[in-house]
C-alpha cells in the first residue's frame, strides 16, 4: 500500500467515526478520532504510553491560545507526553509549513506553563483535561521527562525541533506527521 491509499483509509475511518451514521461515536470531532488512531499506533510502535487519554482542549488565557489533544503518562508516573493534533479534511495529502507546526506546539507548551503555574486551578472538573491539571499542580516535580508531540494528517518538513526549557524542565519537541505515521504503520 503506498502513503496515498493509506491516507485515504485513515480518513474514510475518520469520517465513518465521526458521521451521523455511526450512533456509537465515541468523538465528536474528527480531530479527536484521529488523535486516536494516531495515538493507538504509537503505543503498539513502543513511541506512545500505554493508555493514552483523548483530552480536546481550546482556550483563551489572556492573550494566550492554549491547546492539547491528549496525553499520556508512563507508569512510574516520571514521563509525560502531551499532544497536539492538526487536522485538514483535505481530500490528498499536503504539506504544512513548519511555522504552523510550532504555532501548534507553542499553544501546548503554554497549556502546561498555565497548568503547572496553577493558572488552571479553577478549571470545571468536568473537562477532559481535569485530571492532568490536578497532576500536573501536585506532581510536576517528579516528572523527569516531556515530550510534545504535533500530531497531524499533513505532511512536515521537520520532524522535531529543538528543546524548550519550561519551569526548570526540559521538554523535548516531537512531530508525528503523516509520512512517519505511515512508515510506523506500514513497517
Amino acid at each position: 500500500m503506498d502513503i496515498e491509499d493509506f491516507y485515504d483509509q485513515v480518513m474514510s475511518e475518520v469520517r465513518d467515526q465521526t458521521g451521523p451514521s455511526n450512533p456509537n461515536n465515541t468523538y465528536q470531532f474528527p480531530d479527536e478520532v484521529f488523535t486516536h488512531i494516531v495515538l493507538e499506533q504509537m503505543v503498539d510502535s513502543g513511541l506512545a504510553h500505554e493508555d493514552p487519554e483523548i483530552a480536546r482542549y481550546d482556550a483563551k488565557l489572556g492573550r494566550s491560545r492554549l491547546l492539547l489533544s491528549g496525553y499520556s503518562i508512563s507508569d512510574d508516573g516520571d514521563e509525560l507526553d502531551l499532544y497536539v493534533t492538526i487536522f485538514e479534511n483535505n481530500e490528498e495529502l499536503t504539506a504544512i509549513p513548519d511555522r504552523d507546526v510550532l504555532r501548534q506546539a507553542e499553544g501546548c507548551i503554554r497549556f502546561l506553563e498555565a497548568a503547572t503555574g496553577e493558572k488552571l486551578s479553577n478549571i470545571r472538573s468536568d473537562t477532559s483535561v481535569y485530571p492532568l491539571v490536578r497532576y500536573l499542580e501536585t506532581r510536576f516535580d517528579e516528572i523527569e521527562k516531556i515530550r510534545i508531540t504535533v500530531v497531524t494528517n499533513l505532511r512536515a518538513k521537520s520532524r522535531s525541533y529543538k528543546a524548550r526549557p519550561i519551569n526548570e524542565k526540559v521538554v523535548q519537541l516531537e512531530v508525528m506527521d503523516f509520512q512517519r505515521f505511515f512508515n510506523h504503520t506500514i513497517d
